[in-house]
């Protein structure tokens, strides 16, 4: 059977609700060939249906890995907005409203999710305020910028202030991992603006840009895991813009 050929299946019997179907047909498929990989839209069918046969656990390491390969800055909605629009100039008129009323419905759907979304968070903070639990709610932000991608100003001072209070508690085994996750993250932000300073520095040979691009990792990413690396770099750039070091 072909990924082609697999998805229409599990959407068949999804529909039916024959959710243990859904898993079993996935579950063979991936055995007979791991290394296969698998559309998002195959790995969510068989998420949605471990959720609807109890394997809630399961389900969310499946969607976890899901939302970790999705990149933060892919926006679906303006994505549509840009097709639609140039449909529109090329006089597609047809496919342009197509387009846009895909749109319409998808923003409609995600601002219900938002909602829901923020329904929950502010039950979550009400539980959490009825226990004078300040320190929960602040790590509860915190982890939902870190989930978008964003490192809010203040809180690593903040998480590292928890960790040197109170050292034993939950609190601080939470801020400790939240820490991690601004680690990594930052790490990805610094090598991506590597990489670019790299392709500018090899192929461009646009040095003061080069150099731009290294000050701001210095300066935002102190403790990248490769700072050594954007020395060098560094030092290259000015011997070649004849700067003295």
């Amino acid at each position: 059977m072909t990924v082609k050929e697999l998805i229409p299946r599990l959407r068949g019997e999804a529909e039916r609700d024959n959710f243990k179907k859904v898993i079993e047909i996935y579950e063979e498929f991936v055995a007979a060939d791991p290394d296969r990989y698998l559309p998002l839209t195959v790995r969510v069918l068989y998420a949605e249906a471990l959720a609807s046969t109890g394997q809630v656990d399961e389900a969310i390491v499946v969607l976890q890995g899901l939302v970790s390969e999705v990149p933060v800055e892919l926006d679906y909605l303006r994505l549509q907005y840009d097709l639609a629009t140039l449909l529109s100039q090329q006089g597609k008129k047809q496919e342009a409203q197509k387009a846009y009323e895909k749109l319409l419905l998808r923003a409609s759907e995600q601002a219900a999710l938002a909602a829901r979304a923020r329904e929950r968070v502010a039950k979550m903070k009400g539980r959490e305020a009825r226990r004078g639990d300040e320190i929960s709610i602040q790590l509860l932000d915190i982890e939902t910028a870190l989930d978008a991608g964003q490192v809010p100003s203040g809180s690593k001072e903040f998480m590292k202030g928890v960790v040197q209070r109170m050292p034993e508690s939950p609190h601080a085994e939470r801020a400790r991992q939240l820490l991690e996750k601004v680690r990594m993250l930052e790490d990805e932000k610094a090598v991506s603006l590597l990489n670019e300073a790299r392709r500018l520095f090899d192929k461009e040979r646009k040095y003061g840009e080069v150099r731009e691009i290294l000050q701001s990792i210095l300066k935002d990413y102190p403790d990248f895991g490769d700072i050594e690396s954007v020395e060098v770099l560094m030092r290259e750039v000015d011997r070649r813009l004849g700067r003295v070091r």
